[in-house]
């Protein structure tokens, strides 16, 4: 044996070894500390994007579509799969256990098994495997409502969910702050088709939009937390000035439309909160604001994609001025899917299935998954599972938006501000759900999947703290149950706890 085998030998072997302790670590953590996996989960949400448009060798494949190899699914797939089944298992064997009771469990309950529903009827009339699972089908929608599921089944302990919203703080905090530094000194991001494809000498911090929901969600908390809670102690009037400031620099910076819009309009929801004298001056700062960053988004970047300028350039790609080419790609997309969608209404065509479309460049270049996406949520959904879907997923949304203002509205301090923040980031994907292709994406809907679950867990966690006298800014006095016990005052409210 050569030394050059040897070497290959002991390279493979080290990586099995890798891949046995994270594997033996995740079972562990799944039945010990499932608070841990989803914390894993979490930070893996937070600093691995999913956008492949526009990168280059490496940066071409992402988490969540590699590291399969022979388990034929991607790694962060078999995690969520694999939290699921561990939290559901550990509910019907431990029937003592208790777990998060919230508006949307039914709904998500139903998403997912009319998602299995089209998966097993795919299955027996011999639809490929590789459709079936692609993320053009429903299967993101499917891993999405086992997120949502698995994070209220597993984390009981009220202070789990203060844990969880302070790391994601602290991770997007540092996620943000790391996208800035790599925009001034190195380029931005080099996942980037305005750079790499189209060569327009354009460079932003993240081009993964989801990036920008995360940066929306750091800065929300911590503008509530000046307006609302008013500390007098530095180090947290610091933290949160340069939250606000990066996460604001990080969501301009980005150049997304949709998602600048969105993060305005997640800073609506706080004006309802805040004292009288403060609304005029915010509703100003959000007007001023937006009216300045979106003329600088259109300067900057729509104004070099095409020949338009002004407030034709905000929607150069919606103007269909003819009856094919890239100005009215979306127009005739929409036209040709809901088209199809009018064809099969109650079920759609299927999870697997692409609407009778023509003429529209990037989808020819997508080969065997052309005409399988829409840069539109709602018809996404109806292609793929009908009225029913699209039914499911407007209930859900409006459940939890009238659910989540009456939290808030009996929720006070950090709690509201976390709950504030949770519910305006995710009032700021709608913009991009609506005009985007988030359904195609895991990352957006597992996103959606955690900033539905949040406001809930928090309320939990605000419960316990009438009860047990814990705050999630002081470190003594606080009393914290054995892991998975239930305090006192909560077995007294049905609505937000129950027995699995």
């Amino acid at each position: 044996m050569n030394i050059a085998t040897a070497f290959s030998i002991g390279i493979i072997s080290g990586y099995a070894v890798i891949a046995i302790v994270i594997a033996i670590l995740a079972i562990y953590l799944a039945f010990v500390r499932p608070d841990q996996l989803f914390l894993m989960f979490a930070a893996i949400l937070v600093f691995f994007n999913s956008q492949t448009s526009g990168a280059i060798g490496a940066d071409a494949n992402t988490i969540y579509y590699r590291g399969s190899g022979l388990l034929y699914l991607p790694i962060v797939t078999w995690l969520i799969i694999g939290g699921f089944l561990s939290s559901m298992g550990l509910g019907w064997l431990f029937h003592k256990k208790a777990t998060l009771s919230t508006p949307l469990s039914k709904l998500y309950w139903s998403i997912l098994a009319l998602c299995l529903a089209h998966l097993i009827f795919g299955t027996i009339i011999g639809i490929p495997p590789q459709r079936l699972f692609s993320n053009n089908a429903l299967f993101p929608l499917t891993l999405s409502s086992m997120v949502f599921l698995w994070g209220a089944a597993q984390l009981k302990d009220p202070q789990q969910a203060v844990t969880l919203f302070k790391f994601l703080l602290a991770a997007v905090f540092i996620r943000c702050l790391f996208g800035l530094v790599r925009y001034a000194f190195f380029g931005g991001d080099p996942v980037n088709i305005y750079q790499n494809i189209e060569k327009l000498g354009i460079k932003v911090v993240f081009f993964d939009f989801h990036d920008s929901t995360f940066a929306t969600l750091l800065v929300l908390f911590a503008l509530s937390y000046m307006l609302i809670v008013k500390s007098k102690q530095l180090t947290i009037q610091l933290f949160c000035i340069s939250a606000v400031l990066i996460g604001t620099a990080t969501v301009i910076l980005s150049l997304h439309r949709a998602s600048l819009v969105g993060f305005f309009l997640g800073a609506l929801v706080i004006v309802g909160f805040v004292e009288q004298r403060q609304k005029f001056l915010l509703l100003a700062g959000i007007g001023i604001g937006s009216f300045a960053s979106l003329a600088a988004i259109t300067f900057f970047r729509l104004s070099k994609l095409q020949s338009n300028t002004g407030v034709s350039a905000f929607f150069y790609d919606f103007v269909a001025r003819t009856a094919f080419g890239p100005k009215s790609a979306r127009a005739l997309e929409s036209k040709q899917a809901l088209a199809t969608i009018i064809e099969n209404p109650l079920f759609g065509v299927g999870s697997w299935g692409r609407y009778e479309g023509f003429g529209i460049g990037w989808q020819e270049l997508a080969g065997e998954g052309a005409y399988e996406t829409v840069h539109n949520g709602f018809l996404q959904i109806a292609l793929k599972s009908g009225v029913i879907g699209l039914a499911l997923i407007c209930i859900l949304f409006f459940v939890h938006s009238r659910a989540c203002m009456n939290l808030i509205r009996q929720s006070s301090g950090w709690y509201r501000c976390a709950q504030l923040a949770a519910f305006g980031a995710f009032i700021s994907m709608m913009p991009n759900f609506a005009i985007g292709m988030v359904m195609a994406q895991q990352r957006g809907l597992f996103l959606i999947a955690l900033l539905l679950l949040l406001p809930y867990l928090l309320r939990l966690a605000q419960t316990h703290v009438m009860t047990a006298g814990v705050s999630p800014d002081s470190g003594s006095g606080t009393v914290k149950p054995k892991y998975g016990q239930i305090p006192r005052g909560l077995r007294q409210a049905p609505s937000l706890v129950r027995r699995a």
